[in-house]
């Protein structure tokens, strides 16, 4: 009956702000840009519920301060991923949208969900969360991590496992697995990253959020948010594997629980919360949700009114309206206190006390509300940490295409800010992006390297600030057992690292340059010999911000001799996987050369390989980045082993289309 809701609606919750606590004037509108058209098996049409940011997705694109690509879910009925790139947003004031860029597709959609688990089954009005990560425990790549439910999970067969995750490539997917033993209902709609920083310092290992509202509130009246880490339960899990994971927010569910209930703030069944993150900028932080909330009266219908009863006769419901309606809703975005979700990991605090200390209206900025009691005024949203933007979907504002809506996040922004990064050279990706002022934990990267020869690492220093900087680097030189040796933009700059620091010409917002960093155990160096290599940068002029990554070599001088036992290339959708089996341990060149012998793309350099398979993936582009065309193509690795030897082998692979 009418009233069964909680009635009360606040735009900001009576709690005095703190220094710390981001505030929803720290947001500025930046415009919007359109989504592109269909691509392999999909299309952004009746889409909106999931969108991921990466942050080194569109290296060739331009220096226009929205680097990276989003990832993102389409059409509801296929629900497949599509990569694209980011344009840079416009804000049209007359809400025209030819005013607004359109962005392009980098990787077709794909299905990732096929053959993982039992994640078919779910096909009801189905929930979807995406969110990438980079490498985490045992993994050498980033991850895409993606959940999956339904409207109805009651009986067994839908109650079935539901997160899983895949390669960046769209290949790989891995799955499915359980979030503890808590109800589908609160945990499979929206995945997003915890900092690194928080994470280690709460919840251990637990980097990634997740969670789910479900009208009605059989979930929990509010949005229910819990920490996980998949990768800590194998690299991947087994399938069925119950991952553990820390209620960070979780409200009385009217499913499970019994009165009193303990609700949001201002709480409708009806309220939808699509998405969420968790937003930093300098020392400030807050945990947001956003989505469509009900306001006024609250009931179970129809939207003119109507309450249903709980007994026939049923009133007509010719357009298929019936179920939970407010007097109006509108575009929020919900700010929480981290401090508040540490407590609770703690276990100072339940999961249902957390309450918003402050709330945003979106609907100013969006396209196309155009009704009191229209529903899905917002889709989910993803965040570059390192830029502090924050990526919003606007659903059937494009037609039945959403758009794309920027905010900047925190107007005190440091003026410069350094992030440093680090690779072994050849992997694809990077340790260290957004994670800020370590002393390299969890910036570290690890390889080995052979009697006399160089362990071949990559540094990269970004201006994750608001202004243009130059940064320093400083670092770790050579001993007697260890030669260590820098270069930049084509110099030796050894002495400089080593000693007062080489210092970056000026880099904008965003800008970046890459270092190189080679590690050689000398002559007279003991096997398993381990040299640690510490990489400062800072900003000139300013040691108080800065960012440290770490690089350790460890010395193989006893190892048997290595030779080639192997190689293959299958195809895959996109391109070949390299199937390499090595006698014992070695370092490894490989390459895809076109039929005339002409080089088309170098995989990796001088990667140290361990005896047994080793698996390399060719995406099918050039080292230009483009598409290379279909037919014919060859596969040339060369091994060298701790003796010094090399043997090479080439072998087919076909690139289809």
């Amino acid at each position: 009956m009418r009233g069964a809701c909680v009635l009360a609606a606040v735009l900001l919750i009576g709690v005095v702000a703190t220094a710390e606590r981001l505030q929803p004037e720290d947001l500025v509108y930046r415009g919007a840009f359109r989504l592109p058209g269909p691509s392999g098996g999909s299309s952004w049409e009746y889409s909106g519920d999931a969108l991921t940011y990466h942050p080194t997705g569109d290296p060739s694109g331009p220096a226009d301060g929205y680097p990276g690509s989003l990832f993102g879910i389409g059409h509801d009925w296929e629900k497949q991923v599509s990569e694209i790139d980011i344009p840079v947003p416009v804000i049209s004031p007359g809400k025209r949208l030819a005013d607004l860029p359109r962005a392009r597709t980098r990787r077709p959609f794909r299905d990732v969900r096929a053959g993982v688990g039992q994640l078919e089954r779910l096909q009801e009005i189905p929930r979807v969360g995406l969110e990438y990560l980079p490498p985490q425990g045992a993994q050498t790549s980033g991850k895409l991590y993606l959940c999956w439910g339904a409207h109805f999970q009651e009986d067994p067969e839908y109650r079935v496992p539901s997160h899983m995750w895949c390669d960046v490539t769209l290949d790989g997917s891995r799955g499915a697995w359980r979030i503890g033993s808590y109800s589908p209902y609160s945990v499979n709609d929206y995945l997003f990253e915890i900092p690194p920083a928080w994470a280690s310092a709460h919840t251990p290992g637990l980097g990634l959020a997740t969670g789910r509202f479900r009208d009605g509130g059989w979930g929990g009246q509010g949005p229910a948010l819990f920490a996980c880490g998949p990768w800590n339960h194998g690299n991947p899990p087994p399938d069925g594997a119950v991952l553990d994971a820390t209620p960070l927010l979780l409200y009385s569910s009217t499913a499970t629980d019994s009165p009193p209930y303990h609700t949001l703030t201002g709480y409708h069944h009806s309220d939808e919360w699509a998405g969420g993150a968790w937003l930093t900028t300098g020392d400030r932080s807050a945990v947001v949700f956003v989505g469509t909330k009900g306001e006024g009266d609250c009931w179970y219908g129809l939207p003119d009114g109507t309450v249903w009863p709980e007994e026939p006769p049923y009133p007509p419901d010719p357009l298929n309206q019936r179920g939970w309606w407010s007097t109006r809703f509108v575009g929020r975005m919900i700010f929480y206190d981290p401090d508040d979700l540490a407590a609770v990991a703690a276990g100072t605090r339940e999961p249902f006390e957390p309450q918003p200390y402050a709330a945003l209206n979106l609907d100013p900025q969006l396209f196309a509300v155009r009704a009191t009691q229209q529903k899905h005024h917002v889709g989910d949203v993803c965040f570059d940490r390192a830029r502090g933007l924050l990526y919003a979907m606007e659903p059937f504002a494009d037609g039945e295409r959403p758009l794309v809506h920027v905010w900047s996040v925190g107007s005190g922004q440091a003026a410069a800010r350094p992030d440093a990064l680090i690779r072994v050279r050849g992997e694809t990706d990077w340790r260290g992006g957004d994670v800020y002022g370590t002393n390299g934990a969890g910036q570290t990267s690890r390889t080995r390297a052979f009697l006399d020869r160089s362990a071949a690492y990559q540094l990269r220093v970004e201006n994750d600030g608001a202004a243009p900087a130059r940064l320093r680097i400083a670092g770790t030189g050579g001993d007697a057992g260890w030669q260590v040796r820098y270069g930049a933009l084509g110099a030796d700059v050894t002495s400089e690292v080593t000693g007062s620091g080489w210092r970056t010409p000026v880099l904008p917002r965003g800008g970046a340059v890459t270092l190189a960093l080679r590690v050689r155990p000398l002559p007279g160096t003991l096997d398993r010999a381990r040299k640690p290599v510490r990489v400062l940068t800072s900003v000139v002029g300013g040691w108080r911000s800065r960012d440290v990554v770490r690089a350790v070599t460890t010395a193989t001088i006893d190892a048997a001799p290595a030779r080639l036992v192997s190689l293959s290339a299958l195809p895959t959708r996109e391109g070949a996987q390299l199937v390499i089996a090595l006698s014992g341990p070695a370092q490894v060149e490989a390459r895809v050369l076109n039929v005339a012998g002409r080089l088309v793309r170098t995989l990796c350099r001088e990667r140290p390989c361990d005896a047994g398979t080793t698996t390399l993936l060719w995406d099918g582009r050039s080292d230009t980045g483009l598409r290379a065309p279909p037919g014919l193509y060859l596969v040339e690795v060369t091994v060298s082993d701790p003796s010094g030897s090399t043997s090479r082998a080439l072998a087919p692979a076909q690139l289809n289309r």
